[in-house]
């Protein structure tokens, strides 16, 4: 039968699948270590993959024989081929037991052991999959870890100390086993002596002997535990080095949590450890850093001040405690440079970030709960309601107030941060106005303010609550503080160290990333090794598979070098690259007739963008680089002017019309920067994120400067054709959204126009920062004048409001504290979804208590707000479907849908409470429904079943209910005067009632009509209307309704979202519009405003264009992104 590894030697009829993502199980089967799990532990082992063509061939001859059988990193499901084994689906036929495998019946061996490994760190296998199977975990734990990394660096360290160690442990286990030959020679005397004992000479004699001999035995053994003591005392000395070096590498490890490319393997990470304290020694007195509150936090300060002792030990003290800082302060770097290399440029910040926290909880200077309050600071399940004491000063916001009452009944230590700021007013009003508030927050007077100049930390969490748009500054603070300032700024990219560390069998992987290609860099340095000529590049696809094979096999013998681009589209080849990477492995060191298979020169190069299909192996032995465009108007101009063709002297000067050439060529570049960095401002720069790259920019480059030498003699630029072929096809064919279109037109008509050229000076901003350069200016002015343009670029360079800038810094304090969410409740901590990471493991088991309890309070509180199902017969009759009211069909529809929503809410709370006391199995659904409830997010299943929306659990349940009292109203009270659009689960539904309702009562088709939009006084909500209906529950992003002026206008400061007045909704006939000053504005149901087209042809997001009065062109209003929305993310 099967076997499985359960606690000691257990076997039983089962398969054995362990979850190895560290490789320490596999690393131990290939030495033997299941030797003793199999009979007689004769049987010989045979590791096999489930991508091995020979699988089935090999997996039979050890069912024959009786060998053990492991096969390694499988995934989530097996192959059915392997149920008969599984199952124990055996027969006798002919008297001797057999199985069919395949098309095949052969004999089946008692001796036969099947065992399975996975890479996965978290794997999800279906309940019919794990009945059939022993899972074993064999991830390596914090605990173990540590021991680990403390005996690999006092073997470093104190080589004495371990040779010592090993001599005692060699010596102890020859004392027990003499001991036992004695008490076995005693036992033996006396039950063999044939007289009375004390009669028989020569037993009394060997018995005297024996006692003497163990008696010194005794003595030996206890000096030996006696050194053995002292050694392990001064072993545990170098304890806090083990310690933080373990919890480096689970931060490493949950980082994949995040991006699925981001893997390490422990091996890589043991080898870095032992380099690091090797080259460690090198450093005389440790890293320059400045370390404002390292010497509060680092573990090595706490063994012993010396006070007390002797000068001598004193000295010794104090010569290892300055050893363990450089230990620590050395290996964190080192690890930091080398996984930076990995990380895309959002990444770093989260993984100093991570670094940072996860100290902090584990030396107790924080709290768990300040550490979850931070990343989830979830409202109550009545926000609204929630009882704040103090009184609110009018420049700040209710939310933000609401907020740092949460803080100060999460922490202690802002108990009175509500009374401060209604004493001191005017100093956190300068605060709260200020561009960097978490530099004042040390300004504040009493005790709050002394807490606050001693911990960055919480600075944090303030600034979490009062600004939220500064968390990243404040997190810099945090871990420049801690960790040195060295942390926040990596290191650039280094192309020849990152080749230097390659070997023929560790591949260089390149993640990609939007608007990045390394290939011509790869190259031109390929060039600068001397392997211009010898690099081979093949872009995976359909059908490249076997090309890509025959060029890695080619290479590895001839020694030259191969790139594999976009290797996430050949999906299905990347079993077969794996098994190549390992063949060229196996064979590294394999040689034939004196040669080696496989050439020293060999490299492999590979392009991806991030996927969760990508070989797990191949990632955790591989150099990982990130390519990433350049971040900021200045720098994305200088990359586009040192690219090829721009660079090129006879490209430069190969125009006919230098003047309108270098300017429109100079506008073409800003144009390109605009449109990437435009990305950075989320859904007010772009709907959807689009990959406009280098190339759309060369070929656009190239077509300008033809046009310009085909337009001859001729003053008049060839603009109708650059716009079409520049705005509709080179970067307009990346572009699907209409809207999208709309920008991009705008921003190409601001660069590629008359006054380009006629007007000297002429500004690309309004600041006037950004002009063209002079017209006589060849390639080294130009770029001399990128090169003094502003390195950071505000919001009015991509012509955005001011308030855009707190919208994009809002959208990175959002992205860093989710991703360290993310790692906490799906990483190897498990810090939330256990309710155990950064936890003593006494607390374990009350920690756990407490996330149940938590999760059991908001289920029930969302079960007693929950109201019953909709009558939908009872409305039915009410409103029955009628010619002239479209309506009452719109009512039973919207009434159906949220019956469908209540009914998954209501069954999944129902089961998610009765999961987390045992009551039911926990699935998978379950169990993420169960996690998204504790940090405070709306779960997947409910999203299925649901309206679009952003908010978290406590707003999106208010929310719900507030749009089933506004339908029950409409059941009980009839049709409300004004309708509040965010109530309706299918906008467009209501819309084209509307358009029914007048079609019909005038007799005008509807395909005639369009909508006018009268914006009313914000007091008409009851205004009877005759035609059309009055709307109400919008709000402005990126502008604001002036209401005096009864125009669109710009925002007030710091406020990014404007309520909208209500909205009177005229059909009419579309020849009968009038055409006014008026921008066509775009409604969304949410923020985020990219939808996906259903079925009906409707978006899942946007929901129509209407018409805003406006005294300003069209494009100003497109520049800046302004957009109605039906609701908020909060």
């Amino acid at each position: 039968s099967a076997s499985a590894m359960c606690s000691g030697v257990k076997l039983t009829p089962m398969s054995s699948l362990k979850e190895d993502s560290d490789e320490e199980t596999s690393l131990e089967v290939g030495e033997g270590s299941l030797s003793s799990l199999v009979p007689g532990g004769r049987s010989p082992l045979v590791v096999l993959k489930l991508t091995d063509s020979n699988l089935m061939r090999h997996l039979g001859n050890a069912v024959q024989f009786g060998a053990s059988v492991l096969i390694e990193n499988i995934g989530e499901e097996l192959t059915a081929a392997l149920e008969p084994l599984l199952l124990r689906q055996t027969f006798v036929q002919g008297g001797v037991p057999c199985i069919r495998l395949g098309d095949a019946t052969i004999d089946y061996s008692d001796d036969f052991r099947l065992f399975f490994t996975t890479k996965f760190r978290n794997p999800h296998y279906l309940p019919e999959t794990a009945v059939k199977v022993a899972l074993l975990n064999f991830t390596v734990t914090d605990e173990g870890l540590s021991d680990q990394l403390l005996g690999v660096v006092v073997a470093k360290e104190r080589p004495d100390l371990e040779e010592t160690k090993a001599q005692l442990i060699i010596q102890s286990a020859e004392n027990k086993a003499h001991l036992k030959h004695i008490e076995d020679r005693i036992l033996h005397v006396l039950s063999t002596s044939k007289t009375n004992i004390l009669e028989d000479e020569t037993a009394v004699t060997i018995l005297t002997q024996s006692k003497t001999v163990s008696d010194e035995l005794k003595t030996k053994q206890e000096a030996a535990e006696k050194t053995e003591a002292a050694i392990d005392e001064t072993r545990q000395k170098y304890k806090p080095v083990a310690e933080r070096a373990s919890l480096l590498f689970f931060c490493v490890a949950d980082l994949g949590c995040v991006e699925p490319m981001y893997q390490w393997s422990l091996q890589w990470f043991l080898m870095l450890f032992n380099r690091s304290i090797v080259e460690s020694r090198e450093v005389d007195g440790g890293r320059e850093s400045v370390k404002t509150e390292k010497s509060d936090h680092n573990d090595g300060d706490k063994d012993g001040e010396g006070e007390g002792e002797d000068g001598k030990e004193a000295a010794e003290e104090a010569v290892l405690r300055k050893r363990l800082s450089t230990l620590n302060d050395y290996f964190a770097y080192t690890l930091y440079k080398n996984v930076c290399t990995t990380l895309m440029e959002k990444d770093k910040l989260l993984f100093s970030f991570l670094l940072a926290g996860r100290m902090l909880l584990k030396t107790k200077d924080i709290t768990k709960k300040e550490w979850e309050f931070l990343l989830t600071d979830s409202e109550g399940m009545n926000s609204k309601d929630e009882e704040v004491s103090g009184s609110k000063p009018e420049w700040l916001p209710s939310k933000n107030w609401r907020a740092l009452s949460r803080l100060a009944r999460t922490s202690a230590s802002f108990a009175m941060v509500l009374l401060s700021i209604s004493e001191n007013e005017k100093e956190w009003k300068a605060i709260y106005d200020s561009a960097s508030p978490q530099k004042l927050l040390s300004t504040l007077p009493g005790e709050l303010g002394d807490s606050l100049r001693t911990s960055a930390f919480r600075r944090v969490l303030l600034v979490r609550c009062f600004r939220p748009d500064k968390v990243v500054p404040a997190s810099r603070d945090v871990v420049s503080g801690l960790l040195g300032p060295e942390f926040i700024d990596p290191p650039p990219f280094d192309m020849e160290g990152v080749y230097a560390e390659s070997t023929p069998t560790t591949p260089i992987v390149f993640i990609l990333s939007p608007g990045s290609d390394p290939t011509d860099s790869l190259l031109k340095f390929a060039e600068l090794k001397g392997y211009g000529s010898k690099i081979d590049t093949v872009s995976l696809g359909k059908g490249q598979g076997p090309i890509a094979e025959r060029a890695m096999k080619e290479a590895a013998r001839k020694g030259t070098w191969v790139v594999l681009q976009n290797c996430h589209l050949a999906v299905s080849w990347m079993p077969t690259l794996e098994r190549l990477i390992e063949d060229f492995i196996a064979s590294a060191t394999a040689e034939v007739g004196g040669a080696m298979l496989v050439n020293t020169n060999f490299r492999v190069f590979m392009t991806s963008y991030p996927s969760e299909k990508f070989p797990v192996s191949i990632l955790q032995n591989s150099i990982k680089a990130t390519a990433e465009p350049p971040k900021g108007l200045r720098a994305n101009l200088h990359r586009s002017f040192m690219t090829y063709p721009i660079n090129n002297d006879d490209f430069f000067c190969g125009c006919n019309k230098p003047k309108q050439w270098k300017a429109l060529l100079y506008n073409l570049c800003f144009f390109h920067a605009v449109c990437q960095e435009r990305r950075a401002f989320g859904p007010l720069g772009w709907n959807t994120p689009y990959e406009f790259n280098e190339s759309d920019l060369s070929i656009s480059v190239q077509q300008l400067q033809m046009f310009l030498n085909q337009a001859g003699d001729s003053d008049s630029l060839p603009l109708k054709a650059l716009l079409y072929l520049t705005g509709e096809c080179n970067y307009g064919g990346r572009v699907t959204d209409s809207h999208d279109r709309r920008t991009l037109h705008a921003i190409l008509s601001c660069y590629y126009n008359e006054d380009v050229v006629n007007m000297s000076d002429y500004s690309l901003s309004s600041s006037g920062l950004y002009k063209v350069p002079p017209a006589e200016a060849d390639f080294s002015a130009m770029v001399d004048h990128i090169k003094n343009l502003p390195p950071l670029s505000r919001p009015e360079a991509f012509g955005m409001h001011d308030n855009a800038d707190i919208s994009r810094e809002l959208t990175e304090t959002n992205q860093l504290l989710d991703a360290t969410l993310i790692t906490e409740a799906s990483g190897s901590a498990g810090a939330l979804a256990s309710g155990t990471g950064g936890v003593e493991a006494d607390d374990e088991e009350q920690s756990l208590h407490s996330r149940e309890d938590h999760i059991s309070d908001i289920c029930e509180g969302i079960l007693k707000q929950l109201p019953e199902d909709f009558d939908v017969e009872a409305a039915q009759r009410k409103y029955p479907v009628s010619y002239l009211e479209s309506m009452n069909v719109v009512l039973v529809q919207e009434l159906i849908r949220y019956n469908r929503l209540l009914r998954c809410v209501r069954s999944s709370v129902v089961n998610v409470k009765a999961g987390v006391k045992g009551l039911v199995v926990m699935s998978s659904e379950l169990e993420e429904a169960s996690d998204s409830i504790f940090i405070g997010k709306v779960p997947q299943k409910w999203m299925k079943d649901s309206y679009p929306s952003l908010k978290p659990l406590a707003a999106y349940t208010t929310d719900l209910i507030e749009k089933l009292h506004f339908l029950q109203n409409w059941v009980d009270r009839g049709p409300p005067m004004s309708f509040w659009l965010p109530g309706f689960f299918f906008t467009q539904a209501f819309l084209t009632a509307v358009m029914q309702n007048f079609s019909r009562k005038r007799k005008v088709p509807i395909d005639l009509l369009t909508f006018e939009a009268h914006f009313l006084e914000r007091s008409d909500t009851k205004k009877k209307v005759e035609d059309g209906n009055i709307i109400h529950g919008l709000f402005f992003d990126g502008a604001k309704w002036n209401d005096a002026r009864k125009q669109l206008d710009d925002p007030d400061p710091k406020a990014l979202f404007n309520e909208c007045p209500p909205i009177h909704l005229l059909p009419i006939e579309s020849s009968e519009m009038e055409t006014q000053p008026h921008y066509d504005c775009p409604i969304y149901r949410t923020a985020e405003r990219r939808g996906v087209l259903k079925t009906t042809g409707h978006s899942t997001n946007f929901v129509m264009d209407i018409g805003v009065p406006s005294d300003r062109p069209q494009k100003f209003w497109t520049l800046r992104g302004v957009a109605l929305l039906t609701q908020l993310s909060e």
